[in-house]
């Protein structure tokens, strides 16, 4: 083999490790205490008709997780969920399911056979828009006890780095 094609070839293998390594890594890091920027205090409509305000959760850790009926990722997602609500909830953690379904029946026939034990309201491009922009789904924000936004989690949560991150904010 040419010095030419070895040098290609080895480049080849570093360009693909670091891009696996990132895509593993799906956790932003977050910024500087000083650039956090607070959460936004939106006022939604829990499938039951309940209003839930993020304001109302002021000195809890807020896990918001944008996600649709549709997606599949999501879907595989909500067990996870389901146990960090159950797990950490007496420590200060509330979950809250953010869906932008256009149709609010989907979303109550989904909640139904998925048994979420968290919040699920109606979400809407403003709602996604007030929290920088939600370009896939799932999309998942992890809020600390302060009302500042502390990650952003793009795609699937994964245990190993999300629930180090929910640990420390926890403590």
């Amino acid at each position: 083999m040419s010095r030419k094609y070895a040098m290609i070839l080895a480049l080849a293998v570093v360009a693909a490790w670091g891009f696996l390594s990132l895509r593993r890594r799906n956790v932003d890091v977050a910024p500087p205490a000083h650039s956090l920027r607070p959460a936004p205090n939106i006022d939604m409509a829990e499938l039951d008709g309940r209003r839930l305000n993020l304001a109302q959760w002021r000195g809890k850790v807020i896990l918001v997780n944008f996600w649709a009926t549709w997606c599949a990722a999501c879907r595989d997602e909500i067990p996870f969920l389901n146990r960090l609500s159950t797990k950490y909830r007496r420590r200060g953690l509330r979950v809250v399911g953010i869906s932008l379904d256009d149709r609010p029946q989907d979303v109550s026939s989904f909640d139904r056979k998925f048994h979420m034990n968290y919040p699920v309201v109606l979400g809407t491009a403003e709602i996604a828009e007030k929290f920088g922009g939600v370009l896939g789904l799932p999309m998942s924000f992890l809020i600390g006890r302060d009302g500042r936004v502390k990650a952003k989690f793009p795609g699937e949560l994964e245990p190993e780095t999300f629930t180090p991150r929910l640990r420390w904010l926890l403590r």
